[in-house]
Parts: C-alpha cells; sequence; structure tokens
C-alpha cells in the first residue's frame, strides 16, 4: 500500500525534532529564557497590578518571539546545506521521497521542535500573570503565541530557501538582517509622508515581509484585546509568505546537483 505524502513527511519531522531536543543548547536557550520570568517579576511587581500585567505580558509577547529566533538559528539554519554536503539528503530521496516531502517535513520538524519551547515558556508567564486571582488575558496572549510563532515559522520558511545554497552562519545572518529589515521597514512604511517613498517601501513587501503585523507588545503594554480579523489576516499572510519560500526551496532543490 503507498504511504501518503504526509505520513513520510512526519517521518522526517520526527528524525528532526528528536536530532534537535538531544542537543543540550536546547534546554539551555529554553531554560534561560524561562527563568527571565523572575526578574521580570520582582522588577514589575513595584507597579500598580493592572501596569504590573500589562508589562509583564508585553515582555512575555517579545521574549517569545525572540526565544523562537534564537532557536531557530541554534537548530533550523543551514539544513539543506549539511545534508547536502553530509549526503543525508541523497539517502533520503534513494527511499520513495519526494523533495516537496522533504521540504516539508523539514518545517513540520522545526514547528514540532519550538512547541515544547513555547509551551514552557508560556506556561510560566501565565502563572506570573494570573497571580493573586487576576484573570489571564486571552485577548491578548493567545494572539500574541500565535502571532510569535508564526513569524518564527515564516523566518524557518525563508532559512530553508537560503540553506539550499548557503552554509549555517549565512543563513544566520540572511535571517537577521531579514528580521531586521522586516521590523525596520514596517515601521519606515507607518511614519512615511512622501508618496513616492510610502510606494517604494510599500512594494518592497513583495521581498520583504512586513513583520511588524506579528509585533503586539505595544497592544499588550495598552491592554488592548487583539481582534480576531487581525489575527487571521496576520496569520494568511504567513502562511502565504512562508508557503512561497518553501515552493521556492522545492524549485531549487530539484535544480541543485545532489548526488
Amino acid at each position: 500500500m503507498p504511504v501518503p505524502m504526509a505520513t513520510r513527511s512526519i517521518e522526517i519531522a520526527r528524525g528532526f525534532v528528536g536530532e534537535s531536543l538531544r542537543q543540550p543548547v536546547y534546554w539551555i536557550v529554553t531554560g534561560l529564557f524561562s527563568a527571565f520570568a523572575v526578574p521580570v517579576w520582582f522588577v514589575f511587581d513595584r507597579f500598580s497590578l493592572s501596569r504590573s500585567r500589562d508589562l509583564i505580558l508585553e515582555t512575555a509577547l517579545g521574549s517569545l518571539t525572540l526565544m523562537g529566533l534564537v532557536l531557530l538559528l541554534l537548530t533550523g539554519t543551514g539544513i539543506f546545506h549539511e545534508e547536502i554536503r553530509n549526503r543525508t539528503a541523497v539517502t533520503l530521496l534513494s527511499k520513495p521521497v519526494s523533495l516537496l516531502e522533504l521540504v516539508l517535513g523539514k518545517i513540520l520538524g522545526i514547528a514540532f521542535v519550538l512547541l515544547p519551547a513555547y509551551g514552557a515558556m508560556s506556561l510560566v508567564y501565565a502563572l506570573l500573570l494570573t497571580r493573586g486571582g487576576a484573570d489571564l488575558p486571552v485577548g491578548t496572549l493567545l494572539p500574541g503565541l500565535l502571532l510569535a510563532y508564526a513569524q518564527v515559522l515564516l523566518l524557518a520558511s525563508v532559512g530553508l530557501l537560503l540553506s539550499v545554497h548557503l552554509p549555517q552562519a549565512a543563513v544566520a545572518g540572511g535571517l537577521l538582517g531579514l528580521y531586521s529589515l522586516g521590523n525596520l521597514l514596517g515601521h519606515l512604511r507607518a511614519e512615511a509622508t512622501s508618496p513616492w517613498l510610502s510606494g517604494v517601501l510599500s512594494a518592497s513587501r513583495l521581498f520583504i515581509p512586513d513583520l511588524t503585523c506579528y509585533d503586539l507588545t505595544r497592544a499588550a503594554a495598552l491592554g488592548v484585546s487583539i481582534p480576531t480579523s487581525y489575527l487571521c489576516l496576520s496569520l494568511l499572510h504567513a502562511a502565504l509568505y512562508g508557503g512561497a519560500a518553501l515552493l521556492a526551496s522545492t524549485w531549487l532543490l530539484e535544480r541543485r546537483e545532489l548526488y
């Protein structure tokens, strides 16, 4: 009986997850970011309860994105370059596995690898936010968590694309540059007063995603709930941009000499 594509991709993802979770650096980074919540609590506990919760929530959302980016740089860059160099990709493709299944398996692996770290850190901050019997600000925390996760997966998709031809260090540099530009250009578009400059910056969205739409730290600081429509459109943006990067990765791998 033929094995479905999803099953083969999940098997590839399982292999990646097992390898990543065996790395001590993964648990060190997760532990450090989770432990960072303790000094945050001590500092912000001096403010009023409502202000303290807003500041903790703002810190939590920013820390989730930063932790995901660090884990991605340590475990999810240079994947295809290393597998082509070590001929691991040749071994995989000698089985009934297509390039598309290989690409999907890798991005699923990165997605699964991030879940324990995001779950642990979210639990720590949820405990801080609900101390004293306060209600959990689900209207901001959950969308912020989802968008932070989506942003890192978008960057991971681009990282897979870059890793077809670039080594790990170059991919890491490229992702840091994309993260910086994606946030910088988003702020510049919002502040641009010249129609010409605004048009150029808007056109740049075709190549550089506007990552400011995933940043809810300001909304958290103001105690604002996130509309469902905004959340859905931002997730759709991540899916379309990330999906395009994954298809481009498959296209490049088809033209790359693997053997």
